[in-house]
């Protein structure tokens, strides 16, 4: 006998917001206040001579999603040096050079320490527990000796999706970069870069990708702790600042000729589930006695971004729209989900990359 899904799809659920190659951002949220709109598929009738109609099809229009966020803080990614790190095989406590700034349910993704992660191969811990302003614990089977050196970006939850509009937008050129067992240097026009800055690289061979700023020496000479990148030097490239570490933050009106303003994209899931465990809108389903519902869309841009008070308190309401269709025509853009409590196939985690 099938299994059985509730009466109603009731109105809490999870959403979960990706930037193309980031970290997933999760809410709850009550989803009166998200509409999904797959994207119509218009027509219409033509007349002929005999009084009769002949249809004509035209193609599908774009998808749109529109939802009520509740923005804190328009910090959302914060890039930290570590003073140590170290782990018992129950927990891993991280210790930070300067205030992480980050509540338990928070990530954070370490990178450039030996056993903790690696550029190639970043481990992400969920904050447990918050000792200080500059300690955390995570739950975590690691068991390695002490380190006291890499990196690590904080993910700040419901933060709100202000960070698209808040990111420094100038790509500045490299004169060099160069990478060795354990740092990457580079000498660049002047950067405006402070230590915690999380930048990317673009342009080159070898080092494309995102770095945290651990030293700065001046104004065009900054150095990433990094052990993944122990490559020759290369004299192109550009680099950009998109998270900033200093306060106030502000969105950035330094936009020259030729910049890239190309818009990020996204990745939208919600999630219905009676599941307790599910932290999330794209990670898999867990059990076989419960029921989930989920939409998903990708390729998503971010097309209005209105501020009002009307509930009372900031209220930011988005609208992000996608493609029927990929390019080729040969994959669609969303999709729903579905299982139900007696099924032993779970739905499964979403990637997007």
């Amino acid at each position: 006998m099938a299994g059985t899904f509730p009466e109603a799809w009731e109105e809490t659920a999870f959403i979960t917001l990706q930037l193309k190659g980031g970290t997933a951002l999760n809410f709850m949220a009550a989803t009166d206040s998200v509409d999904i709109n797959e994207g119509d598929n218009p027509g219409e009738g033509v007349p002929n001579l005999a009084g009769g109609r002949i249809w004509k099809r035209s193609g599908q229009e774009d998808g749109e999603i529109t939802l009520d966020m509740y923005p804190i803080s328009v910090d959302m990614a914060k890039g930290l040096v570590i003073s140590s790190i170290n782990g018992d095989a129950t927990t891993t406590t991280l210790t930070t050079s300067t205030a992480h700034g980050m509540s338990i349910g928070d990530k954070f993704t370490v990178t450039n320490t030996t056993n903790y992660g690696t550029t190639a191969v970043p481990i992400t811990f969920t904050v447990n527990s918050v000792t200080s302003t500059t300690i955390v614990t995570a739950l975590s089977s690691i068991n390695q000796a002490e380190e006291t050196a890499g990196t690590c970006v904080a993910y700040l939850s419901n933060k709100g999706i202000f960070q698209q509009y808040a990111q420094p937008s100038t790509r500045v050129a490299m004169s060099s970069i160069d990478g060795d067992a354990d740092s990457v240097d580079i000498v660049s026009a002047a950067h405006g870069l402070a230590v915690g800055d999380i930048v990317e690289v673009a342009g080159t061979t070898n080092y494309n990708g995102k770095y945290v700023a651990a030293t700065v020496a001046d104004t065009t000479h900054v150095t990433f702790t990094d052990d993944g990148h122990s490559q020759a030097q290369e004299t192109t490239g550009t680099i950009k600042k998109i998270a900033d570490a200093s306060q106030p933050l502000s969105t950035d009106t330094t936009l020259y000729a030729g910049v890239d303003k190309v818009r990020d994209k996204f990745m939208f899931a919600v999630m219905w589930t009676n599941d307790t465990s599910q932290l999330s809108a794209i990670d898999a389903t867990t059990g076989t006695d419960f029921t989930a519902l989920r939409f998903y869309a990708k390729e998503c841009r971010m097309t209005s971004h209105k501020a009002s008070f009307t509930d009372g308190i900031l209220k930011v309401t988005v609208t992000l729209k996608f493609p029927a269709f990929n390019k080729a025509g040969t994959t669609k853009s969303c999709g729903w989900e579905s299982t139900d409590d007696t099924d032993t196939s779970a739905l499964p985690a979403l990637t997007y990359t």
